[in-house]
C-alpha cells in the first residue's frame, strides 16, 4: 500500500483515540520539526555558498600571486637585458 494514503488514514484513527489538543500539540510539533529541517537546509546550502566564495576568493589569490610572479620575472629579464647593454659599450 502507498505512504501518501496510508498517513491521513493514520491520522484519522489517532483523531478518534488522542483528545484534540494533544493532536494539535503533535501537530505543532511535526511543524516545527519541518521548520527546523528546511532551517537546517538553508544553513547548509549558506555553508556551501561561503564555501563556494572562499574558493573563487583563493582562486582569485593565487592568480594575483602568479601575475605578480610574472611580472617579477618580467623585470629581472629587463634588468637582465640593461646590464648585458651595458657591458657592451
Amino acid at each position: 500500500m502507498c505512504i501518501s494514503y496510508q498517513l491521513p488514514q493514520l491520522f484519522l484513527e489517532w483523531a478518534n483515540i488522542l483528545p484534540p489538543f494533544i493532536l494539535l500539540l503533535l501537530l505543532l510539533f511535526l511543524l516545527l520539526l519541518l521548520l527546523l529541517l528546511l532551517l537546517l537546509l538553508l544553513l547548509l546550502l549558506l555553508l556551501l555558498l561561503l564555501l563556494l566564495l572562499l574558493l573563487l576568493l583563493l582562486l582569485l589569490l593565487l592568480l594575483l600571486l602568479l601575475l605578480l610572479l610574472l611580472l617579477l620575472l618580467l623585470l629581472l629579464l629587463l634588468l637582465l637585458l640593461l646590464l648585458l647593454q651595458q657591458r657592451q659599450h
